[in-house]
């Protein structure tokens, strides 16, 4: 399992809570990971950092960072760790991510009927 410091990731707590973030460390020495907790069943824990033993992480798939959210907690970690091509890479993600939402609300907008006096409703 090759698990990297900015790595997406999900795991369980000792008590069994779902947590899902992006690695913030890893103590080798220790065999834990400090995980940035962006979401979770366990709503207390969102927005924490918390530590977990390595068997009890999994690495997500690149591809499944898709969320405005996700985004943007990895671009403050990418600021808070000066590394500044990471950063561009994911203001362009955020960027392509935020133009496909505006493109399908005027789409959508496009496609919504209207009466006589121009007045929209929905289908």
């Amino acid at each position: 399992m090759n698990i990297r410091a900015g790595d997406w990731v999900t795991g369980h707590t000792g008590k069994g809570e779902l947590v899902h973030g992006y690695v913030a460390s890893i103590d080798t020495f220790q065999g834990t990971i400090a995980i940035q907790v962006t979401d979770s069943d366990h709503e207390a824990a969102i927005g924490k950092e918390i530590s977990l033993p390595n068997r009890a992480v999994r690495r997500l798939p690149e591809e499944s960072i898709d969320r405005e959210e996700d985004l943007l907690a990895l671009i403050d970690l990418a600021l808070a760790t000066y590394d500044e091509p990471w950063f561009t890479e994911l203001s362009s993600k955020l960027s392509a991510l935020r133009s496909q939402a505006r493109r399908q609300e005027l789409r959508r907008a496009a496609l919504s009927a209207r009466n006589r006096l121009g007045s929209r409703f929905a289908n």
